[in-house]
C-alpha cells in the first residue's frame, strides 16, 4: 500500500502551525495521482533550482572568502602572516568605472575592507572579522545544501512512486473499459 506525506496547502506549503498528513496514494483517483505527480514535478524543479543556486551562493563566498585571504595577507587561520604593514606595500587594483571601463588605483590600506553584509549595507572590518563571517556564511549556505541533497532523493522516489501507481490506474481502467464493451457487446 502506497502512502506519502502530503504538506497542507499549496504547491508543498506547509504554513506554521500545522503538521504534515499522511495521504495514503492508493486510494486516491486516477485525476488525483496526476494532480500529486504534477506538485511533485513542480517541487522537484523548485528545490533542483534552489539547490544550484545555493551551490553558486556558496562558490562566490568562498571566492570571496579566498581574496581576502589573499589580499589580507592572512594565513588559512585568519592570523597576520606579517606584523605591521608598510604604507607603500598596498597593492595596485583596477577599479570599475563601468562594466568595461576601468582605471588604476592604490589601495590605502589593507587593514579594512567594507563588506557587503546584505541588503546593501556596507560594514567595515579588518581583514580577519571578515573572513570569519564569510566562513559563518560559507557554512550556513553548505548546511542548507545538505539539508536539500537529502530531501531530493526522497522527493524522487515519491515521484516514481506516484507515477507507478498513475500507470496502474490507468491500465485498470482500459481493463474495465475494455470488459464493459465486451459485457456490452455480448448482450446484443
Amino acid at each position: 500500500m502506497a502512502s506519502r506525506t502530503a504538506e497542507a496547502g499549496p504547491a508543498g506549503t506547509n504554513p506554521a502551525g500545522s503538521a504534515p498528513q499522511t495521504v495514503n496514494l492508493s486510494s486516491l483517483s486516477l485525476q488525483q495521482l496526476v494532480g500529486v505527480k504534477d506538485q511533485l514535478d513542480a517541487e522537484l524543479q523548485n528545490l533542483a533550482v534552489h539547490l544550484r543556486n545555493l551551490r553558486v551562493a556558496s562558490s562566490r563566498l568562498q571566492e570571496s572568502r579566498d581574496a581576502v585571504v589573499k589580499f589580507g595577507l592572512l594565513d588559512n587561520t585568519g592570523s597576520d602572516k606579517k606584523g605591521d604593514e608598510d604604507e607603500d606595500d598596498t597593492p595596485e587594483v583596477l577599479v570599475p568605472l563601468t562594466s568595461s571601463v576601468y582605471v588604476k588605483g592604490r589601495l590605502a590600506t589593507r587593514k579594512k575592507l567594507l563588506v557587503d553584509v546584505g541588503t546593501g549595507f556596507l560594514v567595515e572590518k579588518n581583514c580577519a572579522d571578515a573572513k570569519k563571517g564569510l566562513d559563518r556564511k560559507v557554512a550556513m549556505v553548505n548546511e542548507q545544501v545538505v539539508k536539500l541533497e537529502k530531501i531530493l532523493p526522497e522527493k524522487q522516489r515519491q515521484l516514481e512512486v506516484t507515477q507507478n501507481l498513475i500507470q496502474q490506474k490507468y491500465f485498470q481502467h482500459q481493463i474495465a473499459l475494455q470488459e464493459q464493451m465486451q459485457q456490452s457487446a455480448g448482450r446484443k
